[in-house]
């Protein structure tokens, strides 16, 4: 005959395994999966752009800037023109690196946003609803000086994934098991 030990469950100080939340809803996970494929895609494009930076040199920026405002018929004197022009002139390959150490540092930050909001980590759906509330201030901002649809676009779907992502934090503490 077992034992009472053997057969009373194991307290909450003696089992090892912890807690697990209630599943999310399929909308939560399916809005997760979509906000981190959009943080992918940013942290990947950012990779490109560093590495293009680490392959870019001065002179290759000097021709670059100039092309542009070529292509753009710039007038000399308009803000953009100059600050291409200053840029083109004044950029040493040191300054290269480093903003291409940003750059990848960026990236970093967007892929291991984009793995826990997959994995839908509480942490990842707050560091995403910070880091996109960081930028509601610029684009408004952006939006008094041009109104196009862009800027309105961006504003509207920044906005939409700040807020998913804070309801969907609420939404998880509410799922989750009381604390032991």
């Amino acid at each position: 005959m077992p034992s009472p030990v053997e057969d009373s469950p194991a307290s909450p100080e003696q089992d090892p395994t912890p807690p697990v939340a209630r599943p999310a809803s399929p909308l939560v996970v399916a809005g997760l999966h979509t906000v981190a494929l959009i943080e992918a895609t940013k942290g990947l494009l950012a990779l490109a752009g560093g590495a293009l930076l680490l392959l870019l040199t001065p002179d290759h920026l000097r021709a670059v800037t100039r092309g542009w405002i070529q292509h753009w018929h710039l007038d000399p004197v308009h803000w953009l023109a100059r600050l291409l022009t200053y840029v083109g002139e004044h950029t040493s390959s040191a300054t290269l690196h480093w903003l291409a150490a940003g750059v990848f540092a960026y990236a970093l930050i967007r892929l291991v946003e984009a793995w826990g909001l997959w994995r839908q980590r509480a942490w990842a759906e707050w560091l995403g609803a910070i880091s996109g509330a960081l930028y509601i201030p610029f684009e408004i901002r952006e939006l008094t000086h041009h109104v196009n649809i862009l800027t309105v676009g961006l504003l509207v779907i920044n906005v939409a994934i700040v807020a998913f992502l804070l309801w969907s934090t609420r939404v998880s503490r509410q799922s989750a098991p009381p604390p032991p």
